[in-house]
């Protein structure tokens, strides 16, 4: 957009050199059609058009004020390009809490639009990677919760994404559609938290306190009052086989010359097991550890690694072999991505 006025406050300079101030109203015209054929990001695509940002939102409700304000300012009727500079100006000095309606409404038509063009919802994202996913970021505080749920609690998060994080599925633009899927998830979802990206349906219901000062400030969860964690089978104990005994071969170098009968006497090292015993004793820790393990491997292009969360966002990535930290994995755009460090 910064871009697009600037190139249009130089297109209204070129012209001025060619009309000077004799004929403002073909001047005026001239800058119309250059404003309307370059401001169009449509080119070759067909079918319908996703909704305006924010921004864009704001200078259609605002553009008749800043005409009449500019008009009264100058004397005269203002160009496109001083329209489109004014409006610049005044969306810069909003705060963000006066830019949250227009982020809003956004978000509301975008929904709107994805869910009346579900076969587009993928283009729709990958036409502009480098714009944020617009949600609702109004105070959580002030957010309303149905019967049945918790209050907002603060700088916590719920582990573990319970249906993935592709939009309109694990992720979503507000607190109440999140509700709404994460309420038809049954036992398999425990609550929603909020994070600098959206909305996320999370599995567990216990609130933790996120430990990275970051986070904290972008990190809210609410969790179901009545939910039960579902109850898995105990795994079997892993049974370990003694190991049987092992002949040293230095004991049968040293080993006396055969007897009368010609039978050599090889003494036998003892095992780390009896032979009586089948089994080795299993202890409590080393099942504990098992249950309680969070390193998984994942399959990318080919190769196997380990990470550290099987379902979080963001987690460590380990070579298999050397289990050496190489990077971490993030989710973009639905997808796991591998950013070596």
């Amino acid at each position: 957009m910064a871009a697009h006025m600037s190139r249009m406050t130089a297109m209204e300079k070129e012209l001025n050199k060619f009309f000077g101030s004799s004929d403002d109203a073909t001047k005026e015209k001239v800058l119309e059609s250059i404003n309307r054929i370059f401001g169009k990001k449509t080119k070759g695509r067909t079918g319908p058009k996703k909704p305006a940002n924010a921004y864009i939102l704001f200078t259609q409700e605002k553009r008749s004020e800043i005409v009449d304000t500019l008009t009264s300012e100058m004397g005269s009727k203002p160009s496109t390009g001083q329209v489109t500079k004014r409006a610049g100006e005044m969306w810069k000095a909003l705060s963000k809490d006066e830019q949250q309606p227009y982020l809003d409404k956004r978000a509301q038509l975008m929904a709107e639009f994805e869910a009346e063009h579900p076969e587009l919802v993928k283009t729709t994202r990958s036409s502009s990677p480098r714009s944020a996913f617009e949600f609702d970021r109004s105070t959580p505080e002030d957010m309303e919760v149905p019967s049945g749920w918790s209050v907002v609690q603060p700088k916590k998060y719920l582990k573990s994404n319970a249906a993935g994080i592709a939009l309109g599925e694990g992720k979503f633009a507000t607190l109440a559609e999140a509700i709404e899927a994460a309420n038809k998830q049954g036992s398999k979802c425990g609550g929603v938290t909020r994070t600098s990206r959206g909305f996320f349906l999370r599995k567990g219901n216990d609130a933790i306190t996120e430990t990275t000062a970051k986070k904290r400030e972008t990190t809210w969860s609410w969790f179901k009052l009545d939910f039960e964690v579902p109850v898995e089978e105990e795994k079997p104990k892993k049974k370990k086989v003694a190991k049987k005994a092992k002949v040293a071969e230095e004991e049968i170098a040293a080993a006396p010359a055969p007897n009368t009968t010609g039978i050599v006497e090889i003494p036998v090292v003892a095992s780390t097991g009896t032979a009586d015993d089948e089994f080795d004793t299993d202890t409590d820790e080393s099942d504990d550890d098992d249950d309680d393990a969070s390193v998984s491997t994942w399959e990318h292009k080919g190769k196997t690694y380990l990470v550290d969360g099987e379902d979080d966002e963001d987690c460590d990535v380990f070579d298999f072999s050397s289990q050496e930290k190489i990077g971490r994995r993030i989710a973009k755009g639905g997808k796991w991505k591998l950013i070596k460090a």
